[in-house]
This record gives structure tokens, sequence and C-alpha cells, in this order.
């Protein structure tokens, strides 16, 4: 802990020019990977101008007038929101800087298409992104957790992956959604890497997916089962442990907050799915490739 103290607290900043080369040549990369770069532009898209929306990667940053006064000035003002640590010792002590979450409210959600393209790429990625219920709205995420899992988080026996990719004929490289509850509003994204020459077909398809707002018994018990079995799995390291346990602190959730995960969804039914199917909001489209 100590090591980590220094590192935080007195940080070296003498080779600012390979650090500033360094982050110029890996946004420069990422921003040609389509997935990356597709995600990126549709959480600037969805969140318009709140801090959400400043993926670095949807932005060509030069950093160009950056100095060693700029990052001081960075670190110093650094905070910690939370701190997990799993390890045999009872106690440790630890000296760092801390802080509470501040929730930042989102005015409005944005909405439309955005389409990048990128030369020489063989593969053009799909993001389809829609706004959720954050991290602290604990019934709210549990249920969308849950939905994702039947939509795209299931991998081979995921809907999106059967539709997209299996009965179509391999109409997509991949297909799958992602859901991230965050602090101030939590976002479900709908991923699928396909051709160019596709791209109508494929898109039509993931759309018609998120319509489809019946949901099956036996669809539903095996994503809590998946979801419960994730859970069991994860916490059986102690860095899974660490990134369970990390959430509680840092947005002050309550303490037993998985057993109410567990407790909760156990109790779920097909119509509470199908409802949150059904509102899903007007979401933003990213096509990068």
């Amino acid at each position: 802990m100590k090591l980590i103290e220094d590192m935080l607290l007195s940080p070296v900043i003498d080779r600012i020019d390979d650090a500033i080369r360094e982050a110029r040549t890996s946004i420069g990369i990422n921003r040609e990977d389509t997935a990356i770069r597709s995600v990126a532009e549709a959480l600037k898209v969805l969140f318009n101008d709140h801090p959400y929306s400043r993926h670095p990667i949807a932005y060509d940053y030069k950093f160009i007038d950056m100095t060693k006064g700029h990052i001081k000035d960075a670190i110093d003002a650094l905070r910690v929101l939370s701190l997990t640590v799993v390890a045999p010792e009872d106690y440790l002590e630890i000296n760092l800087p801390f802080t509470n979450y501040v929730k930042v409210p989102i005015d409005r959600f944005g909405s439309g298409d955005v389409d990048i393209r990128l030369e020489g790429k063989v593969q053009t990625t799909v993001a389809i992104a829609y706004p959720s219920y954050d991290v602290m709205d604990l019934e709210g995420s549990f249920r969308v957790m849950v939905m994702n899992t039947i939509l795209g988080g299931m991998g081979l026996v995921s809907r999106l992956y059967r539709e997209v990719r299996v009965k179509r004929g391999g109409l997509a490289y991949y297909a799958y959604s992602m859901y991230w509850p965050l602090g101030s509003s939590g976002v479900l994204i709908v991923m699928a890497g396909v051709r160019r020459e596709v791209l109508k077909d494929a898109l039509n398809v993931m759309l018609s997916t998120m319509g489809d707002s019946v949901v099956s018994e036996e669809e539903l018990r095996m994503a809590i089962r998946n979801r419960v079995g994730r859970l069991k799995v994860t916490g059986e390291s102690p860095e899974g442990m660490a990134m369970l346990h990390s959430v509680i602190p840092t947005y002050g959730l309550p303490t037993d907050y998985y057993e109410r995960f567990i407790n909760y969804i156990s109790r779920l039914r097909p119509e509470d799915i199908s409802r949150e199917l059904r509102s899903l909001s007007k979401p933003v489209i990213a096509v990068v490739g």
C-alpha cells in the first residue's frame, strides 16, 4: 500500500514528452479499432454534453499544449472514491485523499445516427446505445442486468447471436450486448461486427430482435442461473472479489447489495423483462468501418 500511496501522491512526471507520445499513439490506434470507436461515438451522441459523452476515443486529442503544470494540477485534484482490499491482514492504514461520489444529472439524452467511414477496414461495427437505469436504482438495474443477459450476455445461446449470426447464415461476425450501470446513468449497448455490404440487413435484424418483447419462462430462468453462477465464479478469486465489492463503497450501495440482487432476480417474472424491452427509449446508432 505504501508503494500505491507514493505513486498517487508523488508521481514522477519528468518524462512528460514520452507520456504524451504514448497517449497520442494509444488514442490513434484505438480510433482505428471499429468496435472501440463505435462505442465511443455512440456515447458521445447519447450523453450530449454530459461528462459521460467525453470518451477519449471519440475525440482526436493531440495534447499539443500539455505541460508538466497541467499534469501536476490534475494529479493534485485526484481523490479516491473507494479502495477495496482483499487480503489476510485485519487492518491496513491508508493515507490517501478521499471524496464521495457526486451524481451529475443528465438534462436530456441524444438520439440519432452517426456513420464514420474508415479506409481499409474489412469489418464494420454497429453499436446501438440505449439509456438505462443507473447503479443506484437497484431494482431497475437488476432487471436490465437480466434482460441484457437474455439479449446478448450468454454467448452462443443469446438472442442476438442466434438471430444475427446463426439464423441468418453468418450475417455478422459476432453479436452481443452489454449493460453498464454507472453512477449518473446506465447504458445498454448492442454490438455487431458485419460487412459494410450487409449493414442494412444486419441492423434491421438487430433492431427487430430488440423490439421482440416476448420473454419465455425458460429464457428467464436460464439468464438468472447464468447471472448467479457468474457471480459465484467471479468471487472465487481475490481479484474477482475486489472487482465485485468495489462498486459498493464507490457508489454508497447497501453492504448486502449482492444478496439483494440474487433475491430480487430470483423472483422476476417474464412480464417484468418484457416491460423493460417495451419501454426502451429511442437509441443512438453508431456505425464505424
